[in-house]
C-alpha cells in the first residue's frame, strides 16, 4: 500500500522575525498609552461622580434638617413702628401679622434723625409770624 500524504494544520511554535517583533512592540506601546488615557478619564469621571454624590448628599442633609427643625430662617417683610411718645419699637410680620418684637427704644433711637419722617413732619409746620398767609 502506498503512503497517504495530506496537508494538515497543527499548532506549532513560530519564531517572529525582527520586523514582526518591531510591529508587535508598536502595537503594545499604543495599547499601553490607550490604557493610561482610559485610566485618567476613569479617575476624572470618578472624581466628578464623587463630587455629584457629595452634592446630592449635602442637599438631602439640608432638607432633613428643615424637616427635623420644622422651620428655617428667611428674610420676611415686616412693619416697624417707632413710638416716640412711649419710647417703644414694635415690629410686626406682614405675612402673619404676628408681633415679633416689642421693646423699649435705646437712647440713640430716641433722638430724631434728619431723615426721620417724624422730624420732617415737624419741620413742615409753619411757625407763627413767618410771613406766610399774612396780609399787608
Amino acid at each position: 500500500m502506498k503512503p497517504v500524504v495530506e496537508k494538515v494544520i497543527k499548532l506549532l511554535k513560530y519564531e517572529f522575525t525582527q520586523d514582526e517583533l518591531l510591529e508587535i512592540g508598536r502595537v503594545q506601546a499604543r495599547e499601553l498609552s490607550a490604557a493610561r488615557a482610559a485610566e485618567r478619564r476613569a479617575s476624572e469621571v470618578k472624581k466628578q461622580l464623587t463630587a455629584d454624590i457629595d452634592a446630592h448628599a449635602n442637599a438631602a442633609a439640608a432638607q432633613s434638617e428643615k424637616i427635623n427643625n420644622g422651620y428655617e430662617y428667611r428674610d420676611i417683610e415686616c412693619e416697624q413702628t417707632r413710638d416716640y411718645e412711649n419710647a417703644r419699637i414694635v415690629t410686626v410680620r406682614l405675612d402673619t401679622k404676628e408681633t415679633v418684637e416689642d421693646r423699649k427704644m435705646r437712647a440713640a433711637e430716641l433722638q430724631l434723625g434728619i431723615d426721620d419722617p417724624v422730624a420732617e413732619e415737624e419741620e413742615e409746620v409753619p411757625e407763627e409770624g413767618d410771613g406766610e398767609g399774612e396780609e399787608s
